[in-house]
């Protein structure tokens, strides 16, 4: 009787190949749930970083005009534009007192800065 070497297989048993889809199965089933809210995280990151982009152009109108700004004017960022919120809330912001103010977005809250 003849001994098969290894370089004589010429495929995988079926119990190899549903081992290996068992495998990729239970790999697919814990990796999902992590990476299923990337989406509104990456949207809440966009809109911080856009109250982050306002609050610069407050601080520079603030160092020009000596007074922080009635509202947000289109003239006071590169693009043109006041920056808005990717979803669907509101970026308010509202003047305190001299050099205080509140800005918010009404879906996404204040970044922790």
């Amino acid at each position: 009787m003849r001994l098969r070497r290894w370089s004589d297989r010429r495929g995988f048993t079926l119990i190899e190949l549903v081992m290996i889809i068992v495998v990729i199965g239970i790999l697919a089933a814990v990796a999902v749930p992590k990476y299923a809210n990337l989406s509104s995280d990456a949207e809440m990151a966009t809109c911080h970083g856009k109250q982050g982009a306002i609050h610069a152009a407050i601080a520079v109108w603030y160092a020009t005009h000596r007074a922080l700004p009635d509202s947000l004017e289109t003239d006071m960022f590169a693009s043109g534009q006041v920056p808005v919120c990717p979803g669907s809330g509101a970026i308010t912001y509202t003047p305190a007192g001299d050099s205080t103010y509140t800005l918010t977005c009404t879906v996404h809250g204040n970044p922790d800065y």
